[in-house]
């Protein structure tokens, strides 16, 4: 999934509030929008995969849920290693943002969780941050009234230390 990213030096991590921007989604039609931008607020709780955006997370299932965007365009994102516990950052592709789907309000509650917006990793991601975990976020732009992809750069090769054999 995603530890944490930054815009410009700022970092933002999972299990911290963030604040978002609505893209207006009035009912989800594959992947056009229709954008109004008032700024949310929800805590940063898990993810949504992007294939089940229009069958699960954005239907009439789960009314009250909404597409957002982080305000500004991300830097870069990163994923703790799963041998050495290393925070391990990638750059974001230039002018791009990542998405969550802002969950209602449970009854009785004021807060809302924000699931972060992920898409299948590639080979050469799983490799880069050697996570189990083999999603990485749906990084791209709402343009024209759709959200396009725009894929993370190839990663450079990461050279690991070999620990003790004996």
């Amino acid at each position: 999934m995603c530890k944490s990213y930054k815009v410009g030096q700022k970092e933002f991590q999972a299990g911290k509030e963030l604040e978002f921007e609505d893209l207006g989604y009035v009912e989800f039609s594959e992947t056009r929008i229709h954008p109004s931008m008032p700024v949310l607020k929800g805590k940063w709780a898990g993810s949504a995969t992007f294939d089940k955006l229009k069958s699960y997370w954005l239907s009439k299932r789960r009314p009250g849920n909404q597409l957002v965007q982080i305000r500004e365009t991300v830097t870069e994102i990163s994923e703790t290693d799963q041998d050495t516990g290393e925070d391990i950052w990638l750059p974001a592709p230039e002018g791009t943002r990542i998405f969550f789907i802002l969950e209602a309000s449970p009854p009785g509650k004021s807060y809302r969780l924000a699931k972060l917006v992920t898409i299948k990793a590639t080979p050469e991601e799983l490799a880069y941050f050697n996570q189990v975990n083999d999603t990485v976020p749906f990084t791209g732009k709402a343009l024209d009234g759709e959200l396009v992809h725009v894929p993370l750069p190839n990663p450079p090769q990461r050279l690991r230390t070999q620990g003790n054999l004996f």
